[in-house]
C-alpha cells in the first residue's frame, strides 16, 4: 500500500486543541468497516499509539495490505493528571462522534486502560435505551474491568505526607485526588464499576439474559490482551469476565501494551486477528434470530433423556399372523417392532400411540414439550407413525379411506387390537435382573391418532423416580407400498442402535441422515437375504429433532 491510496482525516477538535476524532480513510474504497482507537487515562490520541521509534498503531492498520476494508480513526477526550471528565460523560462523547462523523461504518473499538470503560458504557448506554449498536467487537488492552489500586497507592501516599509533618500538602493532594472524577471511578469495588459490572454481565455476557428483548441485549465478539509486565492493572482485573479463549497475555508493560513496532509484532498481530474475526460478525437481527434458535435447542436439556436405545424393525415381513383381511386386501402389510431404551420413569402411565401422518405423529411428540413446563399431559413413550404424506394423492385417500373402513363402526378395543394384534410393554430396573409387564388399560382417540396407556402395577410403585430400561415389542401395519421409513429421535439420545430390515427385492436404497448439530452416525445398508437391512449406530448425544430417512423402491412396486 502506498500513500496515494489513503487519506489523512482531521475531525473536530476540543477546546485544549487536542483532535477529538482523526485517522485515515481509504481512498480508493467505500468501506463499511472502521476500526476505532480510544485512549486510557491520562492518555493522548496520537502518543498513546505511537512507539519510541515513532511508529504509529493507527497508520500502521491504515497501511496493512489485509484490512483495507477497514478506515482507521482515533477518538479523544479530556483528561488530565488533575482533572478529566466522569467516565460516563466520556462515553456520551464518544457516543455522539460514533451517531456523526462514523454513522456509515460498523465499528471495531480497541481500547486501552481506561478507555474500554469507556466503551463499556457506551455499549451499555446504547442497550439500556434499546437504541442500534453498530459496533462489531470490542479489544480491550490493559482495561481494569474490576478497577485499579492506583488510588489506594495515591491515597496510601497522603496519608504517608500526613504522617511526615506535610499535611498542608497531604490536604491539597487529596482535594485534587477527590476532584479527579476519573480516578474515583477507576478504584476497585467503587461504584460505578459495580454498576457497569453488573450491567455488562445482565446486557452483554454470553448474549445478555434472555428475560430482556433482543435490543436490550447483545452478542458482542470480546478480546482480552494483558501486559504481564502492568504495574497499574492487575491480571485478574483485566481478564475480568473472559476466559483462555479470549485472552492473550503479552510480556509487556501498561503503556508499551499500544505501541507496536511492526505488522509483524505481537501487540499487532493480536488487533490484525480480532478484526478478520470481526468481518465475520453477524447482524444483530441475525444474531437473535441465532440466539432464539440455539435457545430453544438448550431447552431440550430440560426435557427427556433416553439412553442405550435398541430398536429393531421389520417391514413387510416377520408377522406369523395375517393382516387383518380387510386391511390386507387394502394393501397393508406387517410389521414388527422391537425397541428398548433407558430413561427415568416419571410417569404412572406409559402412553404408546399410533399416528395417520407426519403432523399427527409430530403432535403426539410435542406433547412431550407441553409437559416440560408442568403442564399434566400424556407424554407418549413411544409413536407408530404411519407416514403417508410421501404418497401420490390418489393413494394417500385410498389409505385414509381404508382405515376408515375397517375402523368404523368398532369400539375402540377393538380397533386397537386391528392396528396392533400383539403388543408388550414392560420395566425393568436398573440391575435388569427380571421385567415387570405393564398391563394395558385406557384408549383415547386424538386428531388423526389413537393412543393407549399402560398402567404400572403395584409391584412396580418402587421404581418411580428411578432409571429404569423400557421396552415395547408389538406388531402392527404399513402399507405394502411404503417407500420410505424415518427413524427418529424425538429425545435426547445417548447412544443408540438400531435396525431396520425392508423386504422384498429394491431397486434402489437410500440412507440420508438429518441431524441437528454434528452428532456421529455410522449408517451401514447391507444385503440381507433377498431383502436390505439398515444399521444405525452412534455412541454420541444426538439431539432432538434429528432423523435417519430411508427411501427405496421395491421392484414389485416399479412404475409401469
Amino acid at each position: 500500500m502506498n500513500g496515494a491510496d489513503y487519506e489523512e482525516f482531521k475531525g473536530t477538535r476540543g477546546a485544549d486543541g487536542k483532535a477529538i476524532l482523526s485517522g485515515w480513510r481509504h481512498m480508493q474504497r467505500q468501506n463499511k468497516r472502521a476500526v476505532l482507537f480510544v485512549h486510557g487515562l491520562i492518555g493522548d490520541p496520537k502518543a498513546t499509539w505511537v512507539a519510541p521509534s515513532g511508529v504509529d498503531f493507527l497508520e500502521l492498520m491504515a497501511k496493512d495490505p489485509e484490512l483495507v476494508d477497514y478506515d482507521v480513526f482515533g477518538f479523544g477526550y479530556e483528561t488530565r493528571l488533575l482533572s478529566g471528565s466522569r467516565i460516563e460523560n466520556v462515553a456520551k462523547q464518544l457516543s455522539s462522534e460514533i451517531q456523526g462523523a462514523l454513522n456509515s461504518y460498523q465499528i471495531v473499538l480497541i481500547a486501552h486502560s481506561m478507555g474500554g470503560l469507556v466503551c463499556m458504557r457506551y455499549v451499555q448506554d446504547q442497550l439500556e435505551h434499546r437504541r442500534a449498536v453498530p459496533i462489531l467487537g470490542l479489544l480491550l488492552y490493559g482495561t481494569p474491568t474490576t478497577g485499579t489500586e492506583l488510588v489506594r497507592l495515591a491515597k496510601t501516599l497522603g496519608f504517608m505526607l500526613e504522617l511526615s509533618g506535610l499535611g498542608v500538602v497531604a490536604r491539597a493532594f487529596g482535594f485534587l485526588l477527590r476532584r479527579h472524577r476519573q480516578l474515583e471511578e477507576l478504584a476497585t469495588a467503587s461504584e460505578f464499576l459495580q454498576r457497569l459490572h453488573d450491567g455488562w454481565s445482565l446486557r452483554v455476557v454470553n448474549g445478555g439474559h434472555t428475560d430482556l428483548r433482543d435490543d436490550e441485549r447483545a452478542w458482542l465478539p470480546v478480546r482480552v490482551v494483558t501486559a504481564e509486565k502492568d504495574f497499574f492493572v492487575s491480571e485478574p482485573s483485566a481478564k475480568s469476565f473472559y476466559g483462555e479463549s479470549d485472552w492473550h497475555p503479552l510480556a509487556f508493560t501498561h503503556t508499551a501494551l499500544v505501541k507496536p513496532e511492526s505488522h509483524d509484532d505481537v501487540r499487532y498481530q493480536r488487533a490484525r486477528e480480532f478484526l478478520k474475526i470481526c468481518r465475520r460478525v453477524k447482524s444483530a437481527k441475525v444474531l437473535a434470530q441465532i440466539w432464539k434458535a440455539s435457545q430453544a435447542v438448550w431447552k431440550r436439556h430440560r426435557g427427556r433423556l433416553i439412553k442405550d436405545w435398541k430398536y429393531r424393525v421389520n417391514i413387510h415381513g416377520g408377522n406369523d399372523k395375517p393382516v387383518d383381511a380387510q386391511l390386507q386386501e387394502a394393501g397393508f402389510s406387517p410389521c414388527v417392532v422391537e425397541c428398548s431404551y433407558t430413561t427415568i420413569l416419571e410417569q404412572n402411565d406409559i402412553h404408546v400411540g399410533i399416528s395417520l401422518g407426519e403432523i399427527a405423529a409430530f403432535q403426539l411428540w410435542d406433547k412431550g414439550s407441553e409437559h416440560e413446563q408442568n403442564t399434566p399431559i400424556r407424554q407418549p413413550a413411544y409413536v407408530h407413525g404411519l407416514f403417508v404424506e410421501t404418497y401420490p394423492e390418489a393413494e394417500q385417500g385410498s389409505i385414509y379411506d381404508a382405515l376408515d373402513r375397517v375402523l368404523s363402526g368398532r369400539n375402540a378395543e377393538a380397533s386397537w387390537a386391528t392396528l396392533f394384534p400383539k403388543m408388550s410393554v414392560s420395566i425393568a430396573d436398573a440391575s435388569q435382573k427380571r421385567d415387570i409387564e405393564v398391563p394395558a388399560n385406557e384408549i383415547r382417540t386424538e386428531d388423526a391418532a389413537l393412543t393407549r396407556s399402560f398402567t404400572l402395577p403395584a409391584n412396580a410403585a418402587h421404581l418411580m423416580g428411578e432409571e429404569v430400561t423400557l421396552k415395547i415389542n408389538y406388531e402392527s401395519i404399513v402399507p405394502r407400498t411404503l417407500p420410505s421409513f424415518h427413524v427418529m429421535f424425538p429425545w435426547l439420545t445417548e447412544r443408540c442402535n438400531c435396525t431396520v430390515i425392508v423386504h422384498g427385492t429394491t431397486e434402489y436404497f437410500v440412507a440420508t441422515p438429518h441431524l441437528i448439530g454434528t452428532p456421529k452416525i455410522f449408517i451401514v445398508t447391507e444385503a440381507y437375504g433377498s431383502s436390505r437391512k439398515v444399521l444405525i449406530k452412534s455412541e454420541e448425544l444426538v439431539l432432538p429433532d434429528s432423523s435417519v430417512e430411508l427411501r427405496w423402491l421395491l421392484r414389485a412396486n416399479r412404475p409401469r
